[in-house]
């Protein structure tokens, strides 16, 4: 049974500087595997929640038992992991909309634009966002700006147009 061997792949992640491949398998064991992935995310060690984040591209849009924990994970520390885990925010839903907008004001331009444009694939549901994704047009960072400009644009494209939006 593939569950079994969860404990050992959990262990290898956290003992592999660069655990991604254990992680990756994890993420390919189901909803077991999931919330094995969730629990790392969790760790003391930055390297085993970079790995858990990273490896969370591979569920495709079976998301949904982590969701938690992704959203909880979006304050940790270290950027790498909240880099990793913004774009994939979207495939939760409306529900992860209010921790997407949050990230927007991150430190870290890419999490500010890892955030930005993939909001835009949630359409009208995001319309909450877009006075936070308005001041990002005016963004120090140019991939800030055109993320910000790409999810005003899905989200209400006639109203982007109105305001000049390009």
């Amino acid at each position: 049974d593939a569950k079994e061997v969860i404990p050992d792949l959990m262990e290898a992640v956290r003992q592999d500087e660069y655990g991604y491949d254990q992680a990756r398998a994890l993420c390919r064991m189901g909803n077991a595997g999931l919330l094995a992935l969730c629990e790392l995310l969790g760790d003391e060690e930055a390297h085993v929640r970079r790995a858990a984040a990273a490896a969370f591209w591979e569920a495709g849009d079976g998301l949904g038992p982590a969701s938690a924990a992704l959203i909880r994970a979006m304050k940790d520390d270290d950027t790498n992991v909240r880099y990793n885990l913004a774009p994939l925010l979207y495939k939760l839903g409306p529900d992860a909309i209010p921790a997407m907008v949050e990230s927007l004001i991150d430190a870290e331009s890419s999490v500010r634009g890892g955030s930005a444009a993939p909001l835009g694939k949630l359409g009208l549901a995001a319309q909450e966002a877009i006075p936070a994704l308005n001041r990002l047009l005016e963004d120090k960072n140019p991939f800030v700006r055109a993320c910000a400009c790409e999810a005003l644009q899905r989200i209400d494209p006639k109203q982007s147009a109105q305001a000049g939006v390009k």
